[in-house]
C-alpha cells in the first residue's frame, strides 16, 4: 500500500511539473499588424484592434503606452530599474521574488488608500514566463500587473481601466498583446 501511495504521489508530481502554465485569461483578442515601439528600450508589441500608441510626455515613466480609442483603458509598459544585488536575487528565486518586491511598491504608493491584492498567477507565453497579480487602486478600480523579463530587462505591464465591470476583456487584451512581444 505504501508503495502504491508513493507511486501515485510521484505520478501526480511529475504530471503537475510537466504541464505548461496557462493564464486564467485568454489570448484571443485581435491585434493589428501595426507594431508599437518603445522609445527607450528594445521592446515592441502589436497594437490591439481599436487602440493606439502614445508617448508619456510628463514623467517619462512609461516605456510603451497603448490606449483604447475612447481613452477609458490603457496598457502601460514600464521598465523596472534594479540594482545588481536585487537583479541577482530575482534570478536566483525567479519572478516570484520580483512580484513580492513589486507588491510592496504598490502598497507603499497607495499608502492608507490601498485596498488590497487579488489573484496571483504565473503563466507562460511562447516559452517566456510571466507573473501577474491584481490590485484595487484608490479610485476603487481593479488593475492587473504582469511582470516579465525581456532582453535582460525586467518590465511591468499594468492594465488600467476607468470602466467598472469590463476588466476581464482588458486582461484578455493584455495577454494577447504579450503574445506579440518582440
Amino acid at each position: 500500500m505504501k508503495r502504491l501511495l508513493t507511486t501515485a504521489f510521484l505520478s501526480i508530481t511529475c504530471y503537475a511539473c510537466s504541464t505548461s502554465l496557462n493564464s486564467v485569461y485568454k489570448f484571443d483578442y485581435p491585434l493589428t499588424q501595426q507594431r508599437a515601439f518603445s522609445k527607450t528600450t528594445n521592446i515592441s508589441v502589436k497594437i490591439p484592434d481599436g487602440w493606439f500608441t502614445a508617448e508619456d510626455n510628463e514623467c517619462k515613466c512609461i516605456d510603451l503606452w497603448l490606449i483604447r480609442n475612447d481613452y477609458k483603458q490603457s496598457l502601460n509598459f514600464s521598465l523596472i530599474h534594479l540594482d545588481e544585488e536585487t537583479r541577482k536575487n530575482i534570478r536566483q528565486y525567479g519572478l516570484n521574488k520580483l512580484t513580492s518586491y513589486n507588491k510592496i511598491f504598490v502598497k507603499v504608493k497607495f499608502g492608507n488608500s490601498f485596498e488590497g491584492l487579488l489573484h496571483d498567477e504565473i503563466f507562460e507565453i511562447n516559452g517566456k514566463q510571466f507573473s501577474a497579480y491584481e490590485y484595487i487602486d484608490k479610485e476603487g478600480s481593479r488593475n492587473r500587473v504582469v511582470l516579465f523579463e525581456h532582453n535582460n530587462n525586467f518590465y511591468e505591464l499594468t492594465a488600467v481601466s476607468r470602466e467598472h465591470g469590463n476588466n476581464e476583456q482588458l486582461w484578455v487584451i493584455q495577454n494577447s498583446v504579450l503574445t506579440s512581444l518582440n
